[in-house]
């Protein structure tokens, strides 16, 4: 750690140009990462770079060698630099059991919940900044409030809100689609479901964005889901919200083996419905609207709609509510969803490989919006 002095201590980054004398607004509180370009360079270019230049000279340091760094400003101008020395603890939610000294990849992250720095606290009333990285991606986090305000007092969770950037960095790719992709996406009932592997996942968002047919993905998707469907409907059933239910997806299970897709999609397209009246219950939510069933989950995650998650909560219930849940014409031929099985007109020939492996992927979504479940599966790495 070093010890350098400002003074006075920085107060954030004007948001407005103003001549002398004049009034400025000030930008006290902001996330920003390397895809924003040269709004991040900027701010990169501004305080941590006037750190830099304060700490001693014979160690040569450069703003290329930064791969973490916290600075915490007191407001009589002391501040604390951390460089590079910073132990990353995240909280995260993993996909399968692991144990102590197990090698930990991508694949295994559910969701990332808090991120500290291995004893290091930050105190409630000082200005502080923090750069993270993910491979060559960059984060920049910065709140100088309690410079601006000696009033306040830091009245948010550090280590969740660095968590929250950092699941940023993490995933970016997902909380980078754009709603052109999302629609396309959505138009062949896709979605980056957390049970796909992230190899899939990047290969999905390639074909959309080349207008190419995701759907040439499925015999591949299919192996990888045959591996693993015997451990989501091991997770489900210890989950409360499943337990009714369990017994059908069993059955599901057992005739998706033997490749009896029609009788697993006519399991799995009402069941779902059926789990997502479970959280309803179990959020003493009375109504069981069409409308309220696709927003049951992320209600019962708890993660607030612009939190940055790996489990997407509310694009999820967009896709709930747009694909499992959609209309359908009378007198037309129907596209599978529970409203077209449940009032049998569905096409005949969506009761699908593809289908039931949607079904699948749909419950083992909802599965990882269960906080109490959350609980019992949550990691420190």
């Amino acid at each position: 750690m070093y010890t350098i002095k400002f003074d006075p201590p920085p107060a954030g980054y004007s948001a407005t140009e103003a001549r002398s004398g004049e009034n400025v607004s000030l930008i006290t509180r902001q996330f920003i990462s390397s895809e924003d370009g040269d709004e991040f360079i900027n701010r990169l270019d501004g305080i941590p770079t006037q750190v830099i230049n304060l700490l001693p000279k014979d160690k040569n340091i450069r703003s290329s060698m930064v791969d973490n760094m916290l600075a915490i400003f007191y407001k009589d101008g002391k501040c604390e630099v951390f460089l590079n020395e910073l132990n990353l603890i995240a909280k995260a939610r993993v996909k399968k059991s692991i144990k102590k000294g197990d090698p930990v990849y991508e694949d295994d992250f559910a969701d990332i919940i808090s991120l500290e720095f291995e004893d290091v606290d930050i105190p409630k009333d000082v200005g502080y900044f923090v750069i993270l990285s993910k491979g060559w991606r960059k984060g920049f986090f910065f709140d100088f409030t309690p410079i601006v305000n000696n009033d306040y007092i830091i009245d948010y969770d550090i280590w969740s809100s660095l968590g929250h950037f950092y699941n940023y960095l993490f995933f970016q790719d997902l909380h980078k689609i754009s709603d052109a992709e999302w629609e396309k996406l959505f138009e062949k009932k896709w979605f980056p479901f957390i049970g796909l592997k992230k190899k899939t996942i990047t290969s999905l968002l390639n074909y959309i964005k080349a207008n190419w047919d995701c759907d040439e993905l499925l015999s591949d998707i299919a192996i990888d889901i045959e591996e693993v469907l015997p451990e989501f409907i091991e997770k489900w059933s210890s989950s409360h919200i499943f337990a009714e239910h369990i017994g059908l997806l069993k059955h599901a299970f057992e005739r998706f083996k033997e490749k009896d897709y029609i009788s697993s999609t006519s399991i799995l397209f009402p069941r779902i419905e059926g789990v997502l009246r479970s959280i309803n219950q179990s959020i003493d939510c009375a109504q069981n609207t069409q409308k309220k069933l696709a927003q049951a989950p992320m209600q019962m995650s708890q993660i607030h709609k612009d939190r940055y998650s790996r489990i997407l909560p509310a694009k999820f219930s967009d896709y709930l509510s747009k694909i499992y849940f959609a209309d359908f014409a009378p007198g037309k031929p129907a596209d599978i969803s529970r409203n077209s099985v449940g009032h049998g007109v569905a096409n005949s020939s969506d009761f699908s490989l593809k289908s039931s492996i949607i079904g699948f992927l749909v419950l083992e979504q909802i599965f990882y919006h269960n906080p109490t479940d959350e609980e019992e599966n949550n990691e420190k790495t």
